[in-house]
């Protein structure tokens, strides 16, 4: 009598890390507390700018960063026995409408800064985008992420700054948004997060932390909460807002100042630029003071101002303010150079020999703008003793540039020779004569 064969083995059911959906809720806690200093500092209960902080911005990184690297682990536990087309199509409409539904909804919240490539967006196209590399080798998807974090540094191309492809991540232009989340290089950690969960998966079989269940309430709340993350993430904001609306109902705050109002909006819009915090808080304190002079503080801040004050009110808020921050550098420069005056003199002649060969200009004067004939050049700040580090400036593409160093706006100028600029007196000569 022949052996009856054994039953067909059942598939290996799917494998859910309960740990994976605890750390999901971690990052949407952290996510909360970002967003309410965020919203805190919206409605000006808090003198903090939080969209304009550097540590909060990092912080918001740190956040987008591992959301979009679970993307990529839950891609790789979601695929382990193959595709589920249905359940995939599924949850990306669902990703996708709700991404649009942030987009519709800031559109008209907040137009200026309305969100349209955001965290959801990304998770819903990085979904996509990453099907391919969940069948490459880990080396091969390894590198794919290098690529990704290093394309923003290494692709510029005039088009690529077209606002219609900003989503890419390779535009150099200013880009006002609440949340921007761009293909690149932010595509990377959802590569790193399929790189970690292949290399993480097979060691994991039969180990305590697959097999471990939350027990106590905290744990079982963070557990909920990573499963069920879409839904958290689009109620938490309207939340936040409706109590913070009724509490400011129930307590209004003190009235902020017309000047701190105006402040903190100055700043959050300089901060979308290259200055750092502590250089546009110094112009936007200028500008409020030169408005006052002029007798135009009032008409800017009930926007009565007619086409020619408004002329006059740009004036003011641009060179003027440009001409104090410099000076107020220059002297600080000045001051520091005072102290050790013959080791930085022999160093700036040093380093004018080595790279005599490319122009040098400065701003002594503490001029608004320097036209220039040269894409690439030197900027030195002040004439030597004073001069800062000598900064390599290279405008590519672009027909301006500003300093990081000392803020001075540089504008191409194809009329002039490429030695040469306007005022002619910030063009520094010494190389010349140390190069003979």
């Amino acid at each position: 009598m022949s052996a009856v064969p054994p039953p067909p083995a059942a598939p290996s059911p799917r494998l859910r890390l309960e740990a994976v959906d605890c750390a999901r809720g971690l990052a949407l806690l952290a996510m909360f507390v970002f967003h309410f200093a965020y919203d805190l500092s919206y409605f000006g209960l808090i003198e903090t700018d939080v969209p304009a902080e550097p540590g909060w911005r990092w912080f918001a990184r740190l956040i987008a960063g591992s959301f979009l690297t679970l993307v990529g682990v839950s891609l790789v536990l979601a695929t382990r026995n193959g595709l589920n087309r249905p359940a995939f199509l599924k949850r990306l409409a669902m990703v996708a409408s709700a991404a649009a539904l942030v987009t519709l909804a800031t559109s008209f919240a907040m137009p200026r800064s309305f969100i349209f490539f955001g965290i959801l967006h990304h998770v819903a196209l990085g979904s996509v985008l990453a099907l391919p590399f969940l069948r490459l080798p880990v080396v091969a998807v390894a590198g794919a992420a290098i690529i990704a974090f290093a394309l923003p540094f290494l692709v510029a191309h005039p088009l690529l700054d077209e606002p219609w492809l900003a989503w890419l991540g390779f535009s150099r232009a200013p880009i006002v948004t609440a949340d921007f989340v761009p293909v690149f290089p932010w595509f990377g950690c959802v590569l790193s997060g399929i790189v970690l969960a292949r290399l993480a998966l097979p060691r994991l079989a039969g180990s305590r932390l697959a097999a471990w269940h939350p027990a106590s309430l905290p744990a079982r709340i963070l557990a909920w909460g990573g499963r069920h993350s879409l839904l958290v993430y689009l109620v938490h904001q309207p939340v936040f807002i409706g109590a913070l609306m009724l509490a400011l109902q129930l307590n209004p705050p003190q009235p902020m100042s017309e000047e701190r109002g105006f402040m903190l909006s100055c700043q959050r819009s300089c901060g979308t630029g290259p200055l750092g915090v502590d250089a546009c808080e110094r112009l936007c304190t200028c500008t409020v003071d030169s408005l006052k002079r002029e007798s135009l503080w009032r008409e800017t801040l009930t926007d009565t101002l007619d086409p020619t004050q408004r002329e006059r009110v740009s004036a003011l808020a641009q060179p003027a303010c440009a001409r104090r921050h410099r000076a107020e550098t220059i002297a600080h420069w000045r001051q520091a150079a005072r102290r050790d005056s013959l080791r930085r003199h022999h160093e700036a002649r040093a380093t004018i020999m080595a790279d005599h060969g490319i122009p040098h200009f400065h701003n002594d004067k503490g001029v608004a703008v320097i036209h220039v004939g040269a894409r690439e050049f030197m900027c030195i700040g002040a004439k030597p003793p004073f001069d800062h580090p000598h900064v390599y400036l290279d405008m590519g593409a672009d027909h301006e540039i500003v300093c990081p160093y000392c803020s001075t706006l540089y504008k191409f100028d194809a009329s002039l020779k490429a030695g040469a600029c306007s005022p002619p007196e910030c063009a520094h000569h010494e190389t010349a004569q140390a190069a003979a």
